[in-house]
């Protein structure tokens, strides 16, 4: 899709990215955001985590769960 963003992904193997959103969430600080029936939180990880340079990553869990229905790297 032409009209899409450029959007970044992690920089690790396939097989690392689970272990990197476990670390990101034992980081995870002070309370999630609600959005839409979910849980978003925000972790610092003071390294580069994304392919355009992100050191955060965001997770978005199902709300009052560990239930994660995503998680990427963000600025």
């Amino acid at each position: 899709d032409p009209k899409k963003p450029i959007h970044s992904v992690f920089n690790v193997d396939k097989d690392k990215g689970l272990d990197l959103v476990d670390q990101a969430w034992s980081k995870r600080k002070g309370e999630a955001s609600k959005v839409s029936g979910a849980d978003v939180y925000i972790a610092a990880m003071k390294k580069v985590v994304g392919t355009q340079g992100e050191r955060r990553i965001k997770i978005v869990v199902a709300a009052g769960t560990k239930e994660i229905i995503t998680a990427h790297p963000t600025f």
